[in-house]
């Protein structure tokens, strides 16, 4: 998928959907990149949610991958953070 095309999707896919009210967030790491179809806050359960995804090597793959996993509900984010973090322990 085209850098552009892939933005655009993501794009559309956020605008239709009240949960994200419109907002992604790009992440650039050394290794790799992270896409949110949020915008996170720096608060613990948005650290953790950051911290579960899988890094991805392109751009082009990290917003693939958000568009797979699509848009969570605030339920389905508390649920996952909780499920993550116990993996800390």
């Amino acid at each position: 998928m085209q850098l552009n095309k892939a933005i655009d999707k993501l794009t559309k896919a956020t605008d239709k959907n009240t949960e994200s009210d419109g907002h992604f967030t790009i992440m650039k790491f050394s290794t790799g990149y992270k896409v949110l179809m949020i915008t996170p806050e720096l608060c613990h359960a948005d650290y953790i949610a950051l911290a579960s995804l899988e890094q991805k090597d392109t751009m082009e793959e990290a917003i693939e991958e958000a568009l797979e996993r699509g848009i969570m509900s605030e339920e389905e984010y508390e649920s996952h953070v909780l499920e993550f973090e116990a993996t800390l322990d």
